[in-house]
């Protein structure tokens, strides 16, 4: 028996003659709902109703099937005021989400953060609690932001458009629960029956987009042709599914025919992984689907032992006539309160109407791997939070005993359940798709745990095989299959992308596009590269490192400078600009092209300060040969034989010249010999000199002129 009370009062019981006029309840999976009646003159809640702040409950035997807040209040002729409501979802629409950025988020973790946003903003009375999560995305890690939406907004957009379910308001206990869900946690007991309670049928089908063959496509792989236009290749399924590079359904093309698909999965890089991931969306992402919209009474009208059909169950259609027994969906209920035979239940949305019962739309990896290592308590508290909803709300299943297993089942009977947990000697499973599984969840008795995702606080093993391990914010990522390990830390860490991979190390910005710095083996002899690049990301030279020598290059690929042992060349090795090497005879130095001259400092700033000696050592003949000007700069050039040279304005001791000129006056001013200044001297000066055929003279000079020689 249905009953309305308005604010606690009310205002529709057919058990004490309060009526309302066309009282109508239109219910829909994830959809806020709404109620609309006539209340009349007389009627206790004539003339109470307050716009946005009454609230409206429709109640079934007690039970809440609406709760909601009255939004126009019209009054017609005769005085009887027309009220809609609105269902509780709407509240969410009172709340604006502000611009954040999330990275690396679980589910329920974004659905808790939204939820805890809206609480802060709103009233007691309008704050929701997150019940049961089930729905998953295929990495457990989402990347979402939010620009000032409602929080209903980004709900329905950021995570039931993209990953599949639907959302309901649930009471228990006296709070108000959101549940995110990915499915059915509930099969109906009751049948929908032709001859019984249906009393009108339509059906809509459609097979937009069916395939029946899926080509499966995992990771590309590179090319090893230069050429650019060398076609992209992927990795396929088949050295995983004998040879074939496609997986079909026998009973699916043997009804359709065959349809091929291409379906991409870039992060799969593994045969055996792609061929699952392949089954999984031909068996349970896609298919034909039906709409089916019935006329039926509920039979907990007319018996309370009849479960009551609820939206968002999994309930039993019969039609002989039409050629159907199945299970549907409830999607939407649209209940006349006094006039139930008008009642319509539409069934169906994502249904298959050949090889399965219900399209799972999520794309999520099956295959074994780790997908998060939590260093804090935070991503284990969400799941055990969502673990406790999830257990503390079941209220129905059937517990079916065997000989040698326990069943507990959504229906009695193994034939039509869907969601099954067994148990038997063996190990226990869980399986959504039947009593023939597959069971992604379970332990057996060989010591193998199966689960598309492990929540733990800490995990100890010897060894583990995954495909990519994860930190907890995402900053490490390490692709065992591929050998890569991404580093993209913060705070003044590392404020950049780390790589380690096929093309060796390399290391990026914050954003992950501009490459700073790469390194990278050469060869087979140990030889590397390092490459470095300037802010934006542009090359802007090379260092090549082998056995022998160390090679400089600049962008553009040029050869700029080599060292190695013995050997250190300034610019290529055709015509260097300098070069200083070991020759037969000891080291040298050689100026090549476009060398002007050499300046050689002292380590001091300012040279005039300190003594500084420029010398040249070696054997006993020592010679420094050039095509031009040799300029000392004031110093002292000791034990030196100078060839063809002349000499002006310089302090000679103890030397022998070969071939030298003095130029007549060339010694006027402040010039020295052993020990006198010869222009200051009128007497003169005389010294021995040694000539060329080794005969020894004795040389007379004065006022700046030889004036004999003996």
């Amino acid at each position: 028996m249905y009953k309305v009370l308005l604010d606690g009062i009310a205002i529709y019981d057919p058990m004490i003659g309060i009526a309302l006029t066309d009282p109508t309840l239109e219910l829909a999976d994830g959809k806020s709902g709404s109620f609309s009646c006539g209340v009349p003159p007389g009627n206790p809640g004539y003339g109470e109703i307050k716009k946005l702040v009454s609230v409206i409950e429709v109640l079934q035997d007690g039970e809440s099937l609406f709760c909601g807040r009255v939004v126009s209040v019209e009054k017609d002729f005769y005085g009887v005021e027309t009220i809609t409501c609105e269902g509780e979802l709407a509240l969410l629409l009172d709340s604006i989400q502000r611009p954040h950025e999330f990275h690396d988020i679980t589910v329920r973790g974004f659905l808790q953060y939204l939820i805890d946003v809206h609480n802060c903003q709103v009233e007691d009375n309008k704050k929701f609690e997150v019940g049961m999560v089930t729905v998953t995305d295929s990495n457990d890690s989402l990347y979402r932001y939010t620009n000032w939406e409602t929080t209903l907004d980004d709900i329905n957009d950021k995570l039931v458009s993209r990953l599949g379910g639907h959302i309901r308001v649930r009471h228990q206990d006296g709070r108000r629960y959101l549940d995110y869900l990915a499915g059915s946690d509930n099969t109906n007991t009751q049948t929908i029956a032709f001859g019984e309670n249906l009393l009108d049928y339509t059906e809509n089908t459609t097979a937009a987009d069916l395939a029946t063959c899926i080509i499966p496509l995992g990771a590309t792989i590179e090319n090893e042709s230069a050429d650019p236009a060398a076609l992209q290749k992927y990795t396929t399924c088949a050295e995983a599914n004998g040879g074939s590079d496609f997986v079909s359904d026998a009973e699916a093309v043997k009804n359709y025919g065959k349809l091929f698909k291409v379906v991409h999965f870039d992060a799969v890089t593994l045969p055996a992984n792609l061929k699952t991931k392949g089954e999984q969306y031909l068996h349970e992402t896609q298919f034909e689907q039906m709409t089916l919209t019935v006329t039926a009474v509920d039979k907990h009208l007319l018996n309370a032992n009849f479960e009551r059909i609820k939206v968002g169950d999994r309930i039993r259609c019969v039609s002989k006539p039409h050629g159907m027994d199945r299970f549907f969906p409830v999607t939407k209920r649209t209940i006349h309160l006094d006039a139930p035979e008008q009642d319509t239940i539409t069934l169906g949305d994502t249904v298959s109407v050949s090889y399965t019962e219900r399209a799972n739309k999520d794309n999520g990896t099956i295959y074994q791997r780790i997908d998060r290592i939590p260093s804090q308590s935070a991503t284990l508290k969400l799941a055990q939070d969502n673990a406790t909803a999830l257990l503390t709300a079941a209220t129905t299943g059937h517990v079916v005993t065997r000989k040698d297993e326990i069943l507990i089942m959504d229906t009695d009977d193994t034939a039509t359940a869907q969601h099954i947990w067994r148990w038997n000697v063996n190990g226990w499973g869980y399986s959504k798709s039947g009593i023939n599984g597959p069971y992604n969840l379970a332990a057996t008795m060989d010591g193998a745990i199966v689960a598309d995702c492990i929540t733990t606080g800490t995990m100890s093993a010897e060894r583990i095989r995954a495909g990519t391990l994860k930190s907890q914010d995402g900053t490490v990522n390490f692709d065992l299959d591929n050998g890569k390990l991404t580093v993209n830390a913060s705070n003044n860490v590392f404020a950049g992308k780390l790589i380690f991979g096929n093309q060796g190390l390399q290391m990026y910005d914050a954003g992950g596009t501009k490459p700073q710095i790469s390194m990278a083996g050469i060869g087979a002899g140990g030889n590397m590269r390092i490459t470095a690049y300037d802010s934006a990301g542009t090359k802007s030279g090379e260092l090549l490192l082998d056995g022998q020598f160390v090679d400089l290059y600049d962008t553009t690929g040029a050869l700029v400078g080599r060292l190695s042992s013995d050997d250190l060349t300034v610019g290529n090795q055709g015509t260097p600009l300098m070069r200083t090497y070991r020759g037969s005879d000891g080291a040298k130095l050689m100026l090549g092209n476009g060398s002007e001259s050499v300046t050689v400092y002292s380590a001091a700033d300012d040279p005039s300060n300190r003594d500084w000696t420029f010398m040249l050592t070696g054997g006993s003949d020592i010679q420094i040969v050039c095509g031009r000007d040799v300029n000392l700069n004031g110093h002292t050039l000791r034990n030196g034989t100078l060839s063809n040279v002349t000499l002006e304005n310089v302090t000679l001791n103890d030397v022998t010249l070969n071939g030298a000129t003095i130029k007549d006056g060339a010694l006027s001013g402040n010039t020295v010999i052993n020990g006198v200044d010869v222009n200051s001297c009128p007497d003169g000066v005389n010294y021995n000199v040694k000539m060329d055929d080794g005969t020894a003279h004795r040389m007379y000079y004065k006022k700046g002129f030889t004036s004999q020689i003996d």
